[in-house]
């Protein structure tokens, strides 16, 4: 004995199932899209190891370990590095804003030459960020070396010579 189903009850199991489909391939969507639109934020610990040097430490691993990355992902890390600058030096959640946000706020500080250094940071790392801009070896050495001594570190240091001072180029 087979049951005979109504076809409006086919009608309303059918736009169900559809209704269904497209609710969860939205949740999905919009999941996926939060998780890559949050910014890696480096933490800054309580320590007894200055704020700066503690960004300085994260700058020398990415350096260490940018080669890695996918481009996008590095320059990411990199631009919370420079966000968190931000925010400690000029107390400015720079992760919450725009580059032009953030510059336009930085600029009533009377720090002109760091805010232009920052400001450059910002651009090229949106330019890989949002742009898909590839960057050469020597473009990604000179950002290093620029929020290096925005850090007020003007010279590579490494993990061993941080404790003694000792500059390695």
């Amino acid at each position: 004995m087979m049951l005979k189903t109504e076809p409006l009850e086919i009608e309303m199991l059918l736009g169900f199932f559809i209704f269904s489909a497209v609710a969860a391939y939205i949740l999905l969507f919009l999941r996926r899209t939060k998780a890559a639109s949050q910014k890696p934020t480096p933490t800054l610990r309580q320590s007894p190891i200055p704020w700066e040097e503690q960004l300085l430490q994260e700058l020398n691993f990415l350096e260490g370990s940018f080669h890695q990355e996918q481009p996008k992902e590095a320059m990411a890390r990199f631009s919370a590095l420079v966000d968190a600058y931000v925010q400690k030096k000029y107390h400015l959640e720079a992760s919450f804003l725009t580059t032009t946000e953030t510059v336009q706020k930085l600029n009533s500080s009377t720090h002109r030459e760091e805010i232009q250094n920052i400001t450059l940071l910002l651009q090229e790392s949106d330019q890989v960020k949002f742009a898909k801009q590839e960057k050469a070896e020597e473009a990604w050495q000179l950002l290093f070396t620029t929020f290096r001594k925005i850090l007020g570190f003007p010279s590579r240091k490494t993990k061993d010579n941080l404790l003694t001072g000792a500059a390695h180029d």
